[in-house]
């Protein structure tokens, strides 16, 4: 029987999903930006800030297997990240959270995810001079 109240009751479940995916969040603050919703997907998970690092040195040390490495990284989180919002693999739970404007549609971090990626399959794919 618990089972069918977000069945017969959609606006119930839905109005928990901003709780569980942006818990600071309320909705007199309006519907996020897609640039508030990436500093958020940065700046919550150390593992985003790691992700990052990873890029910039990589591409400050224009070292060919590190660029390789973080190039890897790079589109697997943007099919990963593109994957979860079109496909729904979490459910409805993105779309959910979409329409009640805690989350915006995530074209701006797909579309660092595929930059960083470009940028680096261009630095290690770049030809080196001999010296």
């Amino acid at each position: 029987m618990a089972s069918a109240v977000p069945v017969l009751f959609p606006g119930a479940a839905l109005a928990e999903v901003c709780d569980k995916m942006r818990p600071g969040w309320d909705p007199s603050q309006g519907q996020v930006s897609q640039l508030d919703d990436v500093l958020y997907f940065f700046g919550t998970s150390p593992f985003m800030l790691t992700y990052a690092g990873l890029i910039v040195a990589s591409l400050l040390l224009r070292n060919r297997w590190l660029c390789f490495v973080s190039a890897l990284v790079s589109i697997a989180f943007a099919a990963l990240h593109a994957g979860d919002w079109m496909f729904e693999w979490s459910g409805t739970v993105h779309k959910g959270a979409i329409a009640e404007g805690c989350m915006a549609p995530p074209y701006l971090l797909i579309g660092l995810f595929l930059s960083a990626f470009m940028a680096c399959v261009f630095v290690a794919f770049k030809p080196r001079r001999m010296v």
